[in-house]
C-alpha cells in the first residue's frame, strides 16, 4: 500500500513539475508580449495641446509662443554682436541700453547697474522677434521659481553620447 501512494505522490509530483514549466514558459512568454506592446504602443501626450488649429494670423503666432514658452515675464535676453572682436552672446534686454549719462556699460554689468529698465516679454517683444526685428531667448525659471519648458543644448566632443544617456533617463522618469 505505502509503495502505491509513493508512486501516486511521485508521478503527480512530475505532473506538478511539469505544469509548472508550462506556467512558466506562458508567463515568460505573456511579459514579453506586455513590454513589446508598450515599447510599440504610441504613448499619450504629457500636458494639453496648447493649440487647436495652426496660427494664421501674426496675432495667432505671437499668442502661441507667449503660450508655448511661459518664462520669466519681467526681463529677457537680447542677443548682442561685436562683429570687430567676431563674438556674440545674450545680455538682459534693457531700455536704457547705450543711453548717455544712464548706462554705463562696459563698466558696470547690466545685473548690476541701478539704471535697469528691462522691458517685460509681451506681444511687441515677441512680434519683433517674429519678424526678425531682433533675436530673443528665453529665461525659462520663471519669477516663482517654476519652470514650463526646458530647452537643453548638447554640443562638443561626446554630445551623441550625452544625448543617449538624457534621453534614457527622461525615459525613466516618463
Amino acid at each position: 500500500m505505502t509503495s502505491k501512494r509513493i508512486q501516486e505522490i511521485e508521478k503527480r509530483l512530475l505532473l506538478l513539475e511539469q505544469e509548472k514549466k508550462n506556467l512558466i514558459s506562458e508567463l515568460e512568454a505573456t511579459r514579453k508580449i506586455e513590454v513589446d506592446q508598450k515599447l510599440h504602443s504610441p504613448k499619450p501626450p504629457i500636458g494639453t495641446p496648447v493649440a487647436t488649429s495652426v496660427p494664421l494670423t501674426t496675432t495667432d503666432k505671437v499668442e502661441l509662443f507667449l503660450k508655448l514658452f511661459r518664462c520669466r515675464e519681467s526681463v529677457f535676453p537680447k542677443l548682442w554682436e561685436n562683429k570687430n572682436k567676431g563674438i556674440k552672446g545674450y545680455a538682459p534686454a534693457c531700455n536704457n541700453e547705450w543711453v548717455r549719462g544712464i548706462c554705463e556699460k562696459p563698466k558696470i554689468k547690466c545685473s548690476n547697474c541701478p539704471s535697469q529698465a528691462f522691458p517685460k516679454l509681451d506681444a511687441a517683444a515677441v512680434d519683433a522677434h517674429l519678424r526678425g526685428a531682433m533675436t530673443i531667448g528665453t529665461y525659462a525659471i520663471r519669477e516663482d521659481d517654476t519652470c514650463i519648458f526646458l530647452a537643453c543644448d548638447f554640443d562638443g566632443e561626446g554630445w551623441a553620447e550625452d544625448v543617449a544617456v538624457y534621453r534614457k533617463v527622461a525615459s525613466s522618469l516618463a
